[in-house]
């Protein structure tokens, strides 16, 4: 699931929305504003992190660590099976 679509991030952008519109120094608004951006952006940014990983082929290296895996778990089950 996407961060961004999370009924928690969510909830929690939404009281930061709803706390900020409310303050009325302005600098402090416009600063708290531009974290909220700023949090908005990078969550962004990791969900598309996200998508990109997931959808796209998995990379070579991660084939052959998948492989040793299997060779390890492989050895340690034909070795641990006496026992």
């Amino acid at each position: 699931m996407l961060l961004s679509k999370n009924q928690r991030f969510i909830k929690e952008h939404s009281e930061f929305s709803e706390k900020i519109a409310k303050i009325s120094n302005e600098q402090i608004k416009n600063d708290c504003t531009i974290l909220l951006r700023d949090l908005s952006r990078y969550v962004q940014e990791l969900d598309n992190k996200h998508i990109e990983f997931t959808s796209s082929r998995m990379p070579d290296h991660l084939v052959d660590i998948r492989e040793n895996i299997q060779a390890i778990r492989k050895k340690l089950n034909s070795k641990l099976k006496d026992f």
